[in-house]
């Protein structure tokens, strides 16, 4: 299943949550490009789209099967976290 697939069969309330996330994504990016980020690179960041076709079509994340850790704790989406650990000044891509 994609993740557009997975939208498609969300419940009122898992969209609700996954509107959220999107929204957290988008505002944690305009956050780090208005306080970070020279003026050319603002540019850059804000032309980021992390939800657009090709993730639509790309195997569904756990945040989009509504799936839940060990915990019980729901998933985020991926692009959220990377933008608020991008964020906080902490490199996403390392490990």
């Amino acid at each position: 299943m994609d993740n557009y697939e997975a939208i498609m069969k969300m419940d009122r309330e898992h969209l609700a949550a996954f509107l959220d996330d999107v929204y957290v994504t988008g505002l944690n990016n305009g956050m780090y490009a208005a306080t970070k980020c020279s003026e050319d690179e603002q540019d850059a960041v804000l032309d980021e789209f992390p939800y657009g076709e090709e993730w639509l079509a790309s195997d569904a994340e756990a945040a989009t099967l509504h799936k839940c850790d060990k915990d019980g704790d729901d998933f985020i989406l991926t692009a959220s976290a990377k933008a608020t650990l991008r964020l906080a000044g902490i490199d996403p891509d390392k490990e």
